[in-house]
């Protein structure tokens, strides 16, 4: 039946969603605030200030490269006879800005390879780069490959040396997110940029999948309430009152285990023929759960100098929690680890999710619109991560480092920069105007197989509550451990995956931390 009901809700959406001009401001748990979801413009926004008559006179016939790795190609590359939705609004938009400037775009897409796919496009651009004569324009790269590339001193400062976009940067147009660009700025300097483009901010941001039949046929909000002397009738009415906390989430999930007795060898214990509570991935899930709570590594403005944190009492606290949540509790797991009979990857949580095994699951926007997630014969829906108390003004999540962030290489000069610096703001701005209103309603949204339209408006808060930290562009340059992942930005994936006191650890880096943060400093403040 679910399925049925999805698709005519999807036809229904989809015809109403072609007559938005914007996206609604959502509330976090009751404080209405305003957010670009990656491009909710008024027409009169729209409008770039490039002068096309004199740009297409002095590009006509010229080609941008712009180099991509194949799995997020489909920001700037697709074919013209795709049915997939995005791939349309790709083409028609590329098409658009070819024809206005008498230009060619041409997309250089890195393959895949195997075992080490994702250091496939990083290889490229290294050997492009230190040729000194780069056969791309335009990269696209992933934002925690970005930092070798800028301490060598490859990139263009986007706040002064790139024409056209410099302008956009520093007037806040809206194709250029403001809080995004804050981050990767240091002192003024920015080497890496986001723009709208970057499509991957939407997708590679993180919600919290929960199973609607279990939700209901275990009566887990009328048993919460029973525990807790709360009302709420359903979770999103946790969520919109500001109550979906550490603690809520730890209360449901930390006894909730359904033993498969039918398994006799598993019998008594946990093993992946239960159901539990809370099935966590143990990569960039456990990244977001630092920012959700409300913390950030480094403090930064984009115009005084940044400052590595002071690790307050509660982020301890915190991570004891969360500790104690997946290694010492029936309902919950950490992609397996600290369960006997429990070893999953993360690779194969979102078929174990869509099995009916697991109550929770965090994951990303991309994963929550995946073909397994969608195919779930359960009712599922989706709510933000939860807050660190109630204390917390808003519903935080955080990105995955795997987000495109844009580069110009500081090779690329004269009419070459030109070109670059004016077809990137041109094809930022019409992605504002013509695709991510579309994608973020059509897409991401309404084609997502939720019954419950609320998950629709929970999305709305992941998306405004995004953080974005100057660590995850510079993963190497704050590597504190020989650990694998050990790095000073995914911290807390660290101390969960090594059950590790966080004070107590961080005493030990913190010096090295602060130093790092400092050379980088120095190295932003000397790049010409």
């Amino acid at each position: 039946m679910k399925r049925i009901i999805s698709c005519l809700l999807v036809l229904c959406m989809v015809l109403s969603t072609l007559l938005l001009c914007a996206c609604p401001a959502p509330d976090n748990g009751g404080t209405t605030t305003t957010t670009n979801n990656g491009g909710s413009q008024t027409p009169s926004e729209w409008k770039d200030t490039l002068d096309t008559a004199a740009l297409k006179a002095d590009f006509a016939g010229q080609t941008l490269k712009i180099s991509a790795f194949e799995d997020f190609d489909y920001e700037i590359y697709a074919e013209e006879d795709s049915k997939n939705a995005l791939d349309q609004l790709i083409y028609k938009r590329n098409k658009k800005i070819e024809e206005r400037f008498a230009i060619t775009i041409e997309p250089l897409i890195t393959k895949a390879t195997g075992i080490s796919d994702q250091l496939s496009h990083y290889d490229y651009a290294s050997k492009e780069l230190q040729s000194l004569d780069p056969e791309f324009h335009l990269l696209m790269m992933m934002a925690f490959q970005s930092g070798k590339f800028i301490a060598s001193g490859y990139y263009h400062d986007w706040r002064s040396k790139v024409p056209y976009a410099k302008d956009d940067l520093l007037t806040g147009s809206a194709w250029w997110p403001t809080e995004m660009n804050t981050s990767t700025t240091i002192k003024g300097r920015q080497f890496v940029a986001f723009s709208d483009m970057c499509i991957t901010t939407i997708d590679l941001a993180y919600g919290m999948l929960f199973n609607q039949d279990l939700m209901t046929d275990e009566n887990v909000m009328q048993d919460y309430n029973l525990k807790e002397g709360t009302s709420y009738a359903t979770i999103y009415d946790m969520v919109d009152a500001g109550a979906w906390t550490l603690d809520a989430l730890k209360a449901i999930t930390k006894d909730f285990w359904i033993d498969d007795d039918k398994n006799l060898a598993g019998a008594g214990k946990v093993d992946l023929s239960d159901t539990i509570g809370f099935y966590g991935d143990r990569g960039n899930g456990l990244d977001s759960f630092a920012f959700s709570l409300g913390f950030s590594y480094i403090n930064n403005d984009g115009v005084s100098e940044p400052t590595v944190w002071s690790m307050p009492t509660t982020f301890d606290t915190a991570v004891s929690e969360l500790i104690d949540l997946f290694y010492n509790t029936n309902g919950a797991t950490l992609a397996g680890m600290g369960k006997t009979n429990f070893e999953i990857a993360d690779a194969d949580g979102a078929a174990f999710f869509a099995e009916g095994h697991a109550l929770f699951k965090n994951a990303s926007l991309a994963e929550v619109m995946s073909a397994t997630i969608k195919g779930m014969e359960d009712d599922y829906g989706v709510v933000p991560y939860p807050k660190l108390n109630t204390d917390q003004a808003n519903y935080l999540t955080g990105i995955s480092d795997n987000v495109s962030v844009l580069s110009i290489p500081k090779f690329i000069t004269g009419k070459r920069l030109r070109l670059t610096g004016a077809v990137t703001v041109a094809l930022s701005a019409e992605t504002n105007k013509s695709i991510n209103d579309t994608y973020f309603e059509m897409i991401v949204k309404h084609d997502s197989g939720f019954v419950d339209k609320r998950s629709v408006d929970m999305i709305d808060k992941i998306v405004a509550g995004r953080v974005y930290d100057l660590s995850i562009y510079h993963l190497q340059e704050f590597r504190w451990s020989d650990e694998d992942c050990a790095s000073f930005g995914i911290f807390i994936r660290y101390l969960l995956w090594n059950k590790a006191e966080a004070s107590g650890v961080w005493s030990g880096v913190q010096d090295s931390a602060t130093l790092a943060l400092s050379n980088l400093i120095k190295t932003y403040s000397n790049q010409r």
